[in-house]
């Protein structure tokens, strides 16, 4: 343990070092908003010390930054009688605005967040499935609505949007077929239809289309890849520099962060922990997704007749009373032992962090019940993470998508 700190704390030394060569003043300038985005507040001489630039390269680009909104100076400190006082810089919440959408299985959302990551307007919609004109129709019109929403020299401090959705949504069709009878008469789905608009996810660029009609840049990711963001921009109450994330939505997902760095990998699919190879509670193989996901709970608790529309509708009130829910944590928290176990075989993750549309206290209860499982498991070779809630909750996919923007354009890794 104490060899992976030492190397996180040299990897993190080396990365708030700036350079004062002019060609590299825009990572710079990104270096300085993150330093002072993780401290609250600091000085001019306070953020010297750390990028080991110079006091003058320092003023000059915090100048630029406070011209352009991004800073403010908060009230000055004098540290003792002699000498100019110092004046703290902090990050201006309303310096940068920036749209995150998700797409999802039968919702999509579209947020707005602040410079700070805060959420000032939420849009959503429900759906049978995702048919691409919807999505199209809702991202433009919840954009246009939220943006009037800001004044107009905010409006013009909109930085771009981030989409996070599965990739490969065409290969859902198998989803549709598989829908139960019932719930087919219920939602009156033409399952044809509804096959053939998944299959147009195939041939379109979701990034390009909505790139021609705005003025600032799109950003694409996995949407659970993108709630890994989330947490990792907004959540990480430890400050690990390490850890797998899991996000429990219709099919369970999941992320990896590596040295305080999203890494998505050569396809941008990395983490794609659903389909892990896990042992039920029936000591048979399967697979992450086909436990611990909200589309099987679903499934159970349609098999006993009982609707549950409100699985969608409400994620902060679910029936807990119900035994199929207590069923279903029980087999997923033990579905996400084993997981968590395989992946630390690979990584020596710090933590494992499980986060998904689920209400605060199932979310708490599968946490638990996980971490009690993980002791009953063999494991006795392996250096097992802590486990861990995440912080973001529901809304972790839109807000990720937000947070690609806001991490190109204004953030470095420290």
């Amino acid at each position: 343990m104490t060899s992976r700190v030492n190397k996180a704390s040299e990897n993190n030394q080396k990365a708030n070092q700036g350079t004062n060569q002019s060609g590299m003043r825009a990572y710079n300038e990104r270096l300085i908003l993150s330093i002072i985005r993780n401290h609250g507040s600091l000085a001019k001489a306070d953020i010297a010390k750390i990028t080991k630039l110079s006091a003058q390269t320092i003023s000059v680009i915090m100048r630029k930054l406070e011209a352009d909104n991004l800073l403010l100076r908060e009230s000055p400190l004098r540290k003792g009688k002699v000498g100019q006082p110092l004046v703290p810089m902090k990050l201006n919440p309303d310096g940068a605005f920036f749209f995150g959408l998700k797409v999802g299985r039968s919702s999509a959302q579209l947020v707005l967040i602040d410079l700070l990551g805060k959420v000032i307007n939420i849009e959503s919609i429900e759906y049978n499935y995702p048919a691409t004109k919807h999505i199209l129709d809702f991202t433009f019109r919840s954009i246009e609505k939220a943006t009037q929403s800001l004044a107009p020299h905010e409006q013009k401090r909109i930085s771009g949007i981030g989409i996070a959705l599965p990739f490969k949504l065409w290969m859902w069709t198998d989803m549709i077929s598989d829908t139960p009878k019932k719930l087919q008469a219920n939602k009156y789905i033409d399952v044809q239809k509804a096959i053939e608009e998944l299959l147009a996810w195939k041939n379109i660029d979701l990034q390009k289309v909505i790139e021609e009609k705005l003025d600032y840049p799109v950003f694409i990711q996995n949407d659970t890849t993108a709630a890994c963001g989330a947490e990792l921009a907004f959540g990480n109450s430890n400050n690990v520099h390490d850890f797998v994330y899991f996000y429990i939505g219709y099919f369970i997902g999941g992320g990896i962060v590596i040295n305080d760095s999203l890494f998505s990998g050569k396809s941008g699919n990395a983490g794609a922990l659903g389909s892990m190879p896990v042992i039920g509670k029936d000591g048979n193989l399967c697979e992450l997704i086909d436990v611990a996901s909200i589309k099987t709970l679903e499934s159970k608790l349609l098999a006993r007749n009982i609707e549950c529309d409100w699985l969608w509708h409400n994620p902060s009130d679910w029936q807990v009373d119900n035994d199929a829910i207590a069923e279903w944590i029980d087999n997923a928290s033990h579905a996400l032992a084993h997981a968590i176990i395989s992946a630390s075989t690979v990584i020596d993750f710090e933590a494992a962090i499980i986060d998904g549309w689920l209400p605060n206290n199932i979310r708490h209860e599968i946490v638990k019940a996980t971490r009690k499982h993980i002791t009953e498991l063999n494991a006795k070779s392996i250096d097992l993470p802590i486990i861990e809630e995440g912080l973001v909750g529901v809304h972790a996919r839109s807000i990720g998508g937000a947070s690609l923007p806001l991490a190109k354009r204004f953030l470095t890794k420290a």
